[in-house]
């Protein structure tokens, strides 16, 4: 990851699961996109699965972080924890995470929890351009370098007016 990566990221959602709230990273799309081939409904099957571990989650000190494996996606999911019952998904990982000891590692269970999920990884996705080709949106932040195939070019709309000196402005 480069500094600029982390200095543009934004919450671009939130995905309610329980009492907990999971804000959804742009950067988890990013990584979604490298990782797993933009499969973002086993990113969405993982997070049905998250009500299991909310005991884990609770566990956690406040920036910790958290993967969870998905053995029937085959896929991790990078959960941050924040302050209250509010957690980060930050990046997706294809097959079980592994190289850092100082993170914690659970199994999701195979069966979800039926309708302790609200929202999702897929309709996120729709509203930042990233799974409907029509939707265009914004920049993300400041200093975003517009990628041309997701999202809006502000120089296509910029309009130059030619400036017109008049003698009084040389004075």
């Amino acid at each position: 990851m480069k500094i600029t990566e982390i200095l543009v990221e934004v919450t671009v959602g939130t995905v309610q699961v329980g009492d907990w709230a999971i804000d959804i990273s742009d950067h988890a799309y990013d990584r979604a996109d490298d990782r797993i081939k933009s499969n973002y409904a086993s990113v969405d099957s993982a997070l049905k699965k998250v009500p299991a571990i909310t005991k884990d989650l609770a566990r956690l000190d406040v920036n910790s972080m958290l993967w969870a494996y998905d053995e029937e996606q085959n896929i991790s999911i990078g959960l941050r924890r924040r302050s209250g019952n509010r957690v980060l998904l930050g990046t997706v990982v294809a097959g079980r995470a592994w190289g850092r000891t100082d993170v914690v590692s659970v199994d999701l269970p195979k069966n979800p929890t039926a309708g302790a999920v609200k929202g999702s990884f897929v309709e996120l996705g729709k509203t930042i351009g990233k799974t409907a080709s029509t939707v265009r949106p914004v920049f993300r932040a400041p200093g975003h370098m517009p990628d041309r195939a997701n999202d809006h070019d502000p120089h296509k709309d910029l309009k130059v007016k030619p400036l017109q000196i008049v003698p009084d402005m040389l004075k």
